[in-house]
């Protein structure tokens, strides 16, 4: 899918938990496994919304980017999955710019909840995210951009513990190649 915007690939044994999230069953990984991609790239091959259909998709992403489908299938034995970016907001719709108004989608629920569960289970020694740093390809992107501008997306990072992505960034340049991908993979029935 994505050989030719790939840079750096990394931690390729990553775990995938499998959740159940808003009626829908989907895998997220706990690590990110490929660097230096950029969210215009992942918006022009189908692979950040997931299904979300064309109306939806915030009108200034359209009018910047193109009307691109959102709906890029992974087949897994006899299994089709929608690949998309995680949610950092609950609301696609809302583009306010107070940090209330980018947090609360899954991101902050499901890797909150990965990190917990891992404490107790044998991965707990393994960070999230690879370390502290905010360095950009440690920042993870998210289907969300920042502002009716659709020039800046939300990334998130770890500020320390606990190292789930609590820290929201939102000066990264949608076109720029320097972030790192973590897939979400939703089942389709």
């Amino acid at each position: 899918l994505m050989a030719d915007v790939v840079t750096t690939q990394k931690n390729l044994a990553t775990v995938w938990w499998k959740m159940a999230y808003q009626g829908r069953v989907v895998f997220f990984p706990d690590a990110s496994f490929l660097t230096g991609i950029s969210w215009e790239g992942l918006y022009a091959r189908g692979l950040v919304y997931g299904g979300v259909p064309t109306e939806e998709i915030p009108a200034e992403v359209k009018t910047k980017y193109g009307v691109v489908p959102q709906n890029t299938l992974l087949v897994i034995g006899e299994r089709d999955y929608l690949v998309r970016l995680p949610a950092s907001r609950p609301d696609l719709a809302n583009l306010g710019t107070a940090l209330s108004d980018q947090i609360g989608g899954e991101f902050d629920k499901v890797y909150a909840s990965m990190y917990q569960r891992r404490t107790q289970a044998s991965l707990a020694t393994l960070p999230m995210f690879s370390d502290s740093s905010t360095a950009d390809s440690n920042k993870a992107l998210t289907r969300d951009i920042v502002d009716n501008t659709a020039s800046k997306v939300i990334t998130r990072y770890a500020s320390g513990a606990p190292l789930y992505g609590d820290v929201v960034d939102t000066s990264a340049p949608i076109a720029t190649t320097l972030y790192a991908w973590r897939p979400v993979l939703e089942l389709v029935y």
